[in-house]
Parts: C-alpha cells; sequence; structure tokens
C-alpha cells in the first residue's frame, strides 16, 4: 500500500523524508491543495496551523492557547484540485488535516471521492480561521457525495481565559472526524473492514462490514 502526502511548505516536506528514511511506499508532494487557483497562504508562527484562511483572532481571543497563534508571513501559492493529481483508481484511505480547508479541497475532488472508501478528516466546531467551514458544511456534503459519519477519533478542546486562573479544557473547538462510503461492493466492504481494524481498533466494526 503506497501514500501520496502533500505539503506547501518546504521544511515540513524535508522533515517528512527524514522521518519516513526514503521509503518507497511514499511520493511526498511540494503541493498546496485547494480548488486549482491562486491563493494567499497565511504562515502561522506554528507552522502547522498554516492556512489558506486567516486566523480568526477576534474569536480566538478568548482562549490563551489560540491567542498565541499569529501570521508571520505569507506567501501566494497556486494549488492543485485532488482530481488532478490522484491517479484514477480506488483510494482506501484519504485524510485531510488542512486547517480549515478541508471543504474546498472536497469540493474538487469528487472524482476522487467516487473511488475512495474512508475520509479522515479534520474538522472545526468554532471558527479558528476567518471564513472557514464548519464540521455540519462538511459532514452535508460528504452526505451527498455517498458518505456517512461513522465517529470522531480525536478531539481538540481548550480553555478559555479566566480571572482565576482555572486551566479547564471545557471547549470543544475541533476534531477529527471519520466518513465511511456508502457501497454494497465486496471491494470497498474490504478496504474499510482493514482500516477501521488496523488504524482505529474497531474490530467489532469490521468483522461486521466483512459479514455482509
Amino acid at each position: 500500500m503506497g501514500g501520496l502526502p502533500f505539503d506547501p511548505l518546504q521544511e515540513r516536506l524535508t522533515e517528512r523524508e527524514v522521518a519516513e528514511g526514503g521509503s518507497a511506499h511514499l511520493t511526498l508532494l511540494p503541493y498546496a491543495l485547494g480548488d486549482g487557483g491562486t491563493h494567499t497562504l497565511h504562515i502561522n508562527n506554528h507552522d502547522a496551523t498554516s492556512s489558506l484562511y486567516p486566523l480568526n483572532t477576534a474569536g480566538n481571543a478568548p482562549f490563551p492557547l489560540l491567542a498565541q497563534l499569529q501570521t508571520v508571513r505569507t506567501e501566494t501559492v497556486a494549488t492543485k484540485r485532488l482530481d488532478d493529481v490522484v491517479p484514477h483508481q480506488p483510494v482506501d484511505f484519504l485524510k485531510l488535516d488542512v486547517q480549515g480547508g478541508g471543504l474546498l479541497i472536497l469540493e474538487h475532488a469528487r472524482e476522487v471521492l467516487k473511488q475512495t472508501a474512508l475520509v479522515h478528516c479534520k474538522v472545526e466546531f468554532s471558527p479558528i480561521y476567518q471564513g472557514q467551514p464548519l464540521f455540519g458544511d462538511i459532514a452535508a456534503f460528504l452526505d451527498r457525495h455517498g458518505f456517512y459519519f461513522l465517529d470522531f477519533t480525536f478531539f481538540g478542546h481548550y480553555a478559555s481565559e479566566t480571572r482565576l486562573g482555572f486551566n479547564s479544557k471545557d471547549r470543544l473547538m475541533w476534531a477529527d472526524a471519520l466518513f465511511l462510503r456508502r457501497d454494497p461492493s465486496a471491494d470497498v466492504k474490504s478496504s474499510q473492514a482493514l482500516s477501521l481494524a488496523l488504524i482505529y481498533q474497531k474490530f467489532a466494526l469490521a468483522d461486521h462490514l466483512l459479514s455482509l
């Protein structure tokens, strides 16, 4: 099984290449995914939070960890559509962690989605970035394109600024969401079962899918 990781920041790709040790199973591509147009990439002090969307500074202010985020520079990037860079063949596992840009990518990956068994997508419940789509928008789009929401696999809770110094992470801001394609074919069920068992330890569901 091979992988196609994408990252528009060359330093991140270099780190990944070193970490993977030149794995023959990975092809690292220096692309920003999107709609095929030219966009501004907002590069933040924590570069894992860099995004095509500007930070929602006012909305993040009540949360000390998010309030620390600042844009340090911007770059103009030419985005590529996932439909144009992924070979037209079955995709077992599509993971998107793109800081608010998930829906933009999915809207221009309709052919890829027709062949994708499982989508793992970071989603937000409150806008960390200005103008970004939220979980409901992504879930509705994927539902229209043949996927159903299965579960959240990780939660990002944040503490609010308080006068008394309490540090209780009460606000759910984002999560990793898992969607499965509605497809009766044995190949898709087998692919879903393999990912669910090996990545998510959902052994009972994997067994159920294989029995259908």
